[in-house]
């Protein structure tokens, strides 16, 4: 089975309006935004995003890569952040965007900070409720659990008790047939320069004994591979922009996208291969 995995779309429809526009940018021209300058506070968070290109342009191209260099593609995960606190439009529009794309190749999708729980039963699922998003899918044999972490607003995610209640059930159920966990936010903390889940020691014991053998995970906006409990456990570059700490309180953000493709194989992981896209663009450098 070969997985396509995306995260960190943070799109907005007003940002669908200048899709065509940028496609002529995607390549690298425009090197220097003129607001790559010093920014602040929320302020300076949202001046940072307007700057930002149509995230829709580095997805298709993730999209036609995926599509160019892989023949098969079996599952397409998103791990978190769809939308920038998008409402229930946003949510459709991507939805069809994408299904648009793959066609009916299996699609999987978790929530990040950034996502809205409401609009994205609204938007996605057609469906009112603001429950946290849990599900497991089967894709041949091997059970996919979408697993939300997630807390509008809230950076580094949380797992309270009914979620680990949750999880714990899940992998019951599944028992130990090959498995792969999918959630927004990073475990480790080497995957980032921003913390992982506060909880994530105690998540990582839950699948002790399970048949997880892949974790998906997002947040971040660099893609990374390790291990966790002794699983290939992967992060994904955004498919938006991405932060470098710059000390002193500084963060940079630039235009930067890729995606990671898996094959799995009776319960293993046996390949991975990271894509990394970086144009140039600064978009700014906030200080916190």
């Amino acid at each position: 089975m070969y997985i396509l995995h995306l995260s960190d779309i943070h799109y907005r429809r007003e940002l669908g309006r200048r899709k065509e526009a940028d496609r002529g940018r995607a390549d690298g021209e425009d090197k220097q935004h003129e607001s790559g300058g010093r920014l602040a506070g929320p302020d300076g968070y949202q001046a940072m995003l307007s700057a930002m290109q149509n995230p829709l342009v580095f997805l298709d191209d993730c999209l036609d890569r995926a599509a160019r260099d892989w023949k098969t593609i079996d599952l397409v995960v998103i791990t978190g952040d769809l939308t920038e606190d998008g409402t229930a439009e946003d949510y459709r529009c991507l939805k069809h965007h994408i299904r648009e794309r793959v066609g009916d190749i299996p699609l999987v999708v978790t929530l990040g900070n950034h996502d809205n729980k409401r609009s994205f039963r609204e938007g996605w699922l057609e469906e009112m409720g603001s429950a946290p998003y849990n599900t497991i899918r089967w894709v041949g044999g091997t059970a996919v659990i979408a697993f939300d972490t997630s807390v509008q607003g809230v950076p580094d995610g949380r797992m309270d008790d009914r979620q680990a209640a949750w999880l714990e059930r899940a992998l019951d159920a599944v028992g130990r047939n090959p498995s792969i966990l999918v959630t927004h936010h990073h475990l480790l903390p080497e995957q980032g320069q921003i913390p992982p889940l506060p909880e994530s020691g105690k998540l990582l014991s839950l699948i002790g004994n399970s048949g997880v053998c892949l974790i998906l995970c997002g947040h971040t906006h660099h893609h990374h591979a390790g291990q966790a409990a002794g699983r290939s456990c992967h992060v994904a570059d955004s498919l938006s922009f991405c932060g470098d700490d710059m000390g002193g309180g500084q963060v940079r953000f630039q235009e930067k996208y890729g995606f990671n493709v898996y094959r799995m194989e009776d319960g293993m992981v046996r390949m991975c291969r990271s894509e990394t896209f970086a144009n140039g663009r600064i978009l700014g450098t906030l200080t916190f």
